[in-house]
């Protein structure tokens, strides 16, 4: 039996430090406050404003119940300016499998109909959450944020939702260039190999995902030589 991060005192002490930590090495960048919200509208007029978009997999236009499943993160600086961004939405996948679910929602947001999703997606369901949407303004890109930022994310969700795995999905150019691994995925695997109907998107996309026991693992990591790295 896999010991949850829910069900594992000691495991949620340690993903509790890692927030910890994570937040006073924030506060060393200019992160003065770290804002986490559930209302959506308000998320999207936020990202609109500072980027002129948001993912589809946060818009209230393509999923209606992020409400009550998902949660959004905001990083400003001393005067209020929005800093950086993510989100995370939990998915309960009980009788359905992720390769099921990402064909679902990829046709319906994107258009494309995939041929065959790689095996490996068969295996997840049940509890998953799925993060994305990172964005950080540019001249705060050199410090090393998006390492420490996007595995508080993955520590939070792990408390807070309980999942199996967290995934993401990304670009092939960017999982070759090692920007999954920077933000704390283990996994990554090409999602298809090939399209009934191409997508709207040109790029390849991977799967990228962790497990409880990845964060435990990572959890010993010092985010300060991370973030010095």
């Amino acid at each position: 039996m896999v010991v949850g991060i829910a069900m594992n005192p000691q495991a949620d002490w340690a993903a509790a430090r890692f927030m910890i930590d994570g937040e006073a090495v924030l506060r060393e960048m200019g992160v003065a406050r770290i804002r986490l919200g559930n209302d959506f509208e308000e998320y999207k007029e936020v990202m609109v404003h500072a980027r002129g978009k948001i993912s589809e997999h946060f818009d209230t236009d393509y999923i209606d119940t992020l409400e009550q499943e998902g949660v959004w993160f905001l990083c400003e600086d001393r005067r209020g300016k929005h800093i950086a961004n993510q989100a995370v939405r939990f998915e309960d996948l009980r009788g359905v499998s992720l390769a099921i679910a990402l064909k679902r929602r990829l046709q319906r947001i994107h258009g494309g109909v995939a041929i065959q999703s790689h095996p490996v997606l068969e295996g997840f369901c049940g509890r998953v959450a799925y993060t994305g949407d990172m964005w950080i303004r540019r001249e705060y890109r050199k410090q090393k944020l998006a390492p420490v930022f996007g595995r508080m994310l993955q520590a939070y969700t792990f408390i807070k939702f309980d999942p199996e795995i967290i995934y993401g999905l990304m670009a092939e150019d960017l999982v070759r260039a090692g920007y999954g691994a920077r933000l704390g995925f283990v996994h990554a695997q090409l999602y298809c190999h090939g399209w009934e109907k191409e997508p709207d998107f040109q790029k390849p996309r991977y799967v990228m995902w962790m497990g409880r026991q990845d964060l435990a693992w990572q959890s010993g990591e010092s985010l300060e030589k991370l973030a010095a790295a």
